[in-house]
């Protein structure tokens, strides 16, 4: 007879089957936390997918990634539900217990992602393939109201899952996992600014169109051919109301007539400023020059002070646009003709008839009245545009904001807030690092089209991050004599330089007047005037910056430069040399030596000291 094993033995036998027990519920857990893990993985590549699609406009490609993602995360939970009542103390193990909260985290996250961005695509495909092509731009409220319905929910989701995610971050998570959390943590904090910043958007154009309360706004057209620092010569005007979403232009004509029959609506001589004050007598400074200087909510006040003063009704928002504005809305709602004129006016024709009228028409009445009539008919085909055109020309319009060949100022502060957030308010921009901006307001010439000039900007470090820049500027009037002003170029050039700089005043061309610092940026003016047909003038500006490189955490210098062009001008060319101390080498390629003035250029590079 076999003797009963010792209670010794019993207990060792106990533990052995527990642990064996636990190996196979350990196994069992984690074969199913692997399922779930792969197909998180699959549903987190179908959301990335869905978003790129999104991006593009693709919404089919969209709808089909999210319905992907829903099913991959429905799998995801599939696999945790599966281990019953074995989740809830798996839950509680050390290592193992991270691993399934990790897989519910991600359901969760994943689930009310996809859910939430179904309802986002929904709403973009109102935009982008409304049922009625026949509603104009005016009636889009509707499409409005809608997208932001869907984002409220979307953008709360976001926000929920970030939090979730950011619980995860200390946690020991097997591989899958461990790079969809990282993965996660770096791509859900953009997509929520991206996805507030779309909701502020939203929220801000329905307030401007009128959707709370009715709004009127002046609407002011600059032509850069005679040049100012926001563009150029205000040359027409107009109103236009907005109420519940119903944009209508209340009239427009060319700003000389309102000037004419506004003559209290001046600003004071003694308080003209800059460069008006340096005539002698001072000239008279109006509606039609209120930017003077480089920032428009400054010249945007200021239009809105002087037409009260002209007996107006007050304007909650006072919007510039240019010739590059109206160029990249005909290329979407196509040509507009002008009767009295016998003239169709083109996307690719519209420079060329504006430089016509300008430059070779005799009659003033006739050059102002045909730029107020292109930009009257451009704006009311824009205003009755169908809804098949909306999203294009929502692409046009931001376009054309980003490039400052149209910027506005508002009273309401959600909305001005919402235009400084994207830079389309023509605010004058604070810089830490290399910075110019040649703020010209040139005297009355129409030739500002012709106008060339190119910057050589030479730099030179020094090992404690100081330096000192020069810059001379070759200006080149390529225009013949005409009967319209084109007598030179003459103009007042304001150079701003980097924060701190100071003038080498030794070095530099003996200038007019020191004029105050913006935005954190020191200010010289130089007259300065090109005769026609090639003539030629040059101006060199020299600053020494006590800080112009800043050094990074990881110890290499970073050089970063933003040179503000001339809105709506196409030409101009920057030369830059930088000259690093001995043994400094630039890391992963130098800045350019030569760039365009097109566009505005905002770069930063980074320079290893070699120590």
């Amino acid at each position: 007879m076999r003797e009963p094993p010792s209670p010794r033995t019993r207990q060792r036998r106990l533990v052995l089957a527990a642990a064996g027990a636990a190996a196979i519920v350990g196994a069992f857990v984690l074969f199913h936390v692997v399922a779930a893990a792969t197909a998180g993985e699959r549903g987190r590549t179908a959301l990335t997918q869905a978003e790129a699609s999104l991006s593009d406009r693709r919404l089919d490609d969209a709808r089909q990634h999210l319905t992907e993602a829903q099913d991959a995360f429905a799998d995801t939970r599939s696999q945790i539900d599966a281990l019953g009542p074995i989740a809830k103390v798996a839950r509680r193990l050390p290592v193992l217990g991270h691993q399934v909260k990790a897989v519910d985290t991600f359901a969760n996250v994943g689930l009310s992602l996809s859910s939430a961005a179904q309802g986002l695509v929904d709403a973009a495909d109102t935009i982008i393939h409304p049922p009625d092509d026949r509603l104009p731009v005016s009636a889009a409220m509707d499409a409005l109201r809608d997208t932001q319905r869907s984002l409220g929910p979307a953008t709360a989701a976001i926000s929920q899952a970030s939090g979730e995610v950011a619980r995860l971050k200390d946690w020991f998570l097997i591989g899958p996992l461990g790079d969809a959390r990282d993965d996660l943590t770096a791509r859900l904090p953009r997509i929520q600014a991206r996805a507030t910043s779309a909701d502020h958007g939203i929220s801000a154009l329905i307030a401007f169109a009128g959707g709370s309360a009715a709004k009127r706004y002046l609407f002011l057209s600059q032509n850069p051919d005679e040049v100012r620092p926001t563009g150029g010569f205000v040359g027409t005007y107009g109103v236009l109301t907005a109420e519940t979403g119903q944009m209508k232009l209340e009239r427009y004509e060319g700003i000389e007539n309102w000037i004419s029959t506004h003559t209290q609506a001046d600003v004071p001589s003694s308080q003209v400023g800059p460069p008006y004050q340096y005539h002698d007598p001072p000239l008279r400074r109006t509606l039609a020059n209120v930017n003077t200087g480089p920032g428009w909510p400054q010249a945007a006040e200021l239009a809105a002070s002087l037409w009260r003063a002209g007996g107006e009704a007050p304007v909650d928002g006072v919007i510039s646009f240019m010739p590059g504005f109206m160029g990249r809305i005909l290329a979407v709602v196509g040509p507009v003709t002008v009767p009295s004129y016998d003239e169709t006016v083109t996307a690719e024709n519209i420079n060329e008839r504006l430089d016509f009228y300008t430059h070779q028409v005799k009659g003033q009445a006739d050059r102002k009245d045909f730029v107020a009539a292109v930009a009257e008919l451009v704006m009311r085909k824009l205003l009755d545009a169908p809804a098949s055109q909306w999203e294009p020309l929502g692409r046009a319009i931001g376009q054309a904001f980003d490039a400052r060949e149209a910027v506005a100022w508002s009273t309401d502060p959600m909305v001005a807030s919402v235009l400084a957030e994207r830079r389309w308010d023509g605010s004058f921009p604070a810089h830490a690092g290399d910075f110019f901006f040649n703020s010209e307001f040139e005297y009355a010439a129409k030739n500002g089209r012709g106008i060339r000039r190119v910057y050589d900007h030479d730099v030179v470090l020094r090992t404690d991050g100081s330096a000192r820049v020069t810059t001379r500027l070759t200006v080149t009037n390529t225009e013949p004599p005409n009967a319209f002003g084109n007598a030179s170029t003459l103009a007042y050039l304001t150079i701003y330089g980097p924060e701190g700089a100071v003038l080498d005043v030794g070095a530099s061309d003996p200038f007019a007047f020191k004029e105050p610092v913006a935005a954190g940026h020191p200010a010289t003016g130089w007259f300065k005037a090109a005769a026609p047909s090639g003539g030629q003038t040059t101006l060199t500006v020299v600053w020494d910056v006590p800080k112009l490189v800043r050094q990074l955490n990881d110890g290499t210098w970073e050089y970063s430069l933003r040179w503000r062009n001339l809105p709506d001008h196409t030409g101009d060319v920057v030369n830059l040399r930088v000259e690093l101390p001995p043994s400094w080498r630039w890391q992963g390629g130098p800045p350019p030596a030569q760039f365009p003035l097109d566009t505005e250029m905002i770069g930063s590079w980074r320079i290893k000291s070699g120590k």
